[in-house]
């Protein structure tokens, strides 16, 4: 979809993007060939020269490029184009106050999800970070990537993508639990677990109830996984508005019942 999009260009809006699609100019290339252009000249040298940057940008694989120019609610288009390296992250944590802490993070890369924890193995999330082009996450902008900074005194240099404005645009607005229960996504292992009872789970570990644990690193995988679930949603909910059919399959069911093994508890 990335090389169907112009709103990424300076001068064009969404709006003028839709006029395109209609005259049948679907493409970067079919940009390119028009033959009485759309715009003034001017403007269509700037267009011009705005997608070789951008071809050069995709073939680096520089999503920052693009997620720099999309509005938060246009940024899912970059799902396709970099679907084979993103890094599905969620957090858990104390509370939501700026004195509380992370407790567990759950990354899932499409194929494999690992959960990391504070006070065992939570900085060799550092050394997983950089093997994605995007990191996704659910209101990652506002809760996830500050508390994340805080904890580590860095910033993620890995571009980000958040699905809350993406998923907002398309009328589901709470939380996300509560959008994947009108998605009818299952929650297969953690039906019963919800936020508060996630921080419940961390104060039962640290007075020695490692079954808590595994059960809130279940919650917190199932979280990230659930992310890729709604991010194909969103993306394909998207581009319902563009012509070419371009529908992403939904990502495979992933079972959660290794995880306690996986913490060696």
């Amino acid at each position: 979809m990335l090389t169907g999009t112009f709103c990424c260009f300076r001068g064009i809006g969404e709006g003028a993007e839709r006029r395109l699609w209609e005259r049948g100019c679907l493409t970067w290339q079919a940009f390119r060939r028009l033959q009485r252009p759309v715009f003034s000249m001017p403007k269509t040298q700037s267009v011009l020269a705005q997608i070789e940057e951008a071809q050069i940008a995709l073939r680096a694989g520089l999503a920052d490029w693009f997620l720099n120019r999309l509005t938060p609610a246009t940024r899912i288009r970059v799902l396709r184009q970099f679907r084979d390296a993103i890094g599905y992250i969620d957090i858990e944590t104390t509370g939501l106050s700026t004195d509380d802490h992370v407790t567990t993070v759950a990354l899932y890369d499409g194929s494999r999800v690992s959960v990391f924890v504070e006070g065992r193995d939570l900085p060799k999330l550092l050394a997983e970070i950089p093997r994605f082009r995007l990191l996704v996450t659910f209101n990652g902008a506002r809760f996830d990537l500050p508390f994340l900074r805080s904890r580590f005194g860095i910033d993620l240099q890995t571009p980000h993508l958040d699905l809350m404005p993406v998923l907002r645009r398309l009328g589901f607005r709470g939380g996300q639990k509560q959008i994947e229960k009108r998605l009818g996504l299952s929650r297969e292992g953690v039906e019963d677990t919800d936020g508060r009872q996630a921080v419940e789970l961390w104060h039962r570990y640290q007075e020695g109830d490692t079954e808590a644990l595994a059960a809130l690193a279940r919650y917190n995988a199932r979280d990230a996984v659930n992310l890729a679930h709604l991010a194909v949603e969103a993306y394909n909910r998207s581009m319902q508005q563009y012509p070419l059919s371009v529908r992403l399959p939904r990502p495979s069911p992933v079972d959660l019942s290794f995880i306690r093994n996986a913490l060696a508890l």
